[in-house]
């Protein structure tokens, strides 16, 4: 999160540098669709334990792939105004669970909807077909988390609202007045804690009948990795 505050003073600091360089006329619309990967992230399987040892372990999962869509309406003077929807989804089957005895093999992993606010500037070096930008905004995430194993899975809901910044840094290739691909970095660090409830009682395994001990968990999902997104624009005049 530091990163991420560290980015964004240094955006306010060069905001007036950038306006004047506007690119697209005011009041046009410009929509995108992007496939985005996500270097890291990590899973606390006991966020709400009171030892602090096993409140911070977790486990990793790296290389997450995505996609989403934005609207950006150009204010004027180079700046603009974006409305974005992601679907971040993630599954591991290398989780393991000790069940009376027998090591239970699990997939575990999560699924995270962020909607974030951007507000965006053109950088000065900017052209009529390359045009650099960096904003930051703010942004709500909403998800569950993703639990299955032999016949049993699970209900999960957000424990609560889930409130983060970002900062965003990228280009966009302009192959026509109105088609054209972006690319960008994006940063962000939201933390989802999630409440789950089994939804059947016992394991069925193939040669036996396990009752899982308890019926309720807490989870929480950490997306803290650099986003990179590819994909393609078109800005309505």
């Amino acid at each position: 999160m530091r990163k991420n505050v560290s980015i964004i003073l240094i955006a306010l600091f060069l905001i007036p540098a950038g306006i004047g360089f506007a690119q697209s006329e005011p009041g046009s619309f410009n929509l995108s669709f992007s496939y985005s990967y996500i270097t890291s992230s990590k899973i606390f399987l006991r966020p709400n334990s009171t030892d602090p040892f096993e409140r911070g372990s977790h486990e990793n999962i790296d290389g997450i792939y995505g996609y989403g869509g934005e609207v950006r309406y150009f204010i004027g003077e180079g700046i603009i105004v974006g409305l974005s929807l992601e679907s971040i989804n993630r599954t591991e089957n290398n989780f393991a669970m000790n069940l009376g005895g027998y090591k239970i093999k699990m997939t575990d992993g999560y699924q995270i909807y962020p909607v974030e606010l951007s507000v965006y500037y053109y950088l000065p070096f900017s052209t009529t077909d390359f045009k650099f930008f960096m904003g930051g905004g703010v942004g709500a995430y909403f998800g569950n988390y993703v639990r299955d194993f032999h016949n049993v899975s699970i209900d999960s809901k957000l424990e609560k609202f889930a409130f983060g910044i970002h900062v965003a840094v990228g280009m966009d290739y302009q192959i026509t007045e109105n088609l054209g691909i972006r690319g960008q970095m994006r940063f962000r660090d939201p933390e989802l804690k999630f409440n789950n409830t089994y939804k059947e009682s016992v394991v069925i395994l193939p040669d036996r009948t396990l009752l899982l001990p308890v019926r309720n968990f807490d989870t929480a999902v950490n997306v803290d990795g650099i986003i990179f997104m590819i994909g393609a624009t078109y800005t309505i005049n």
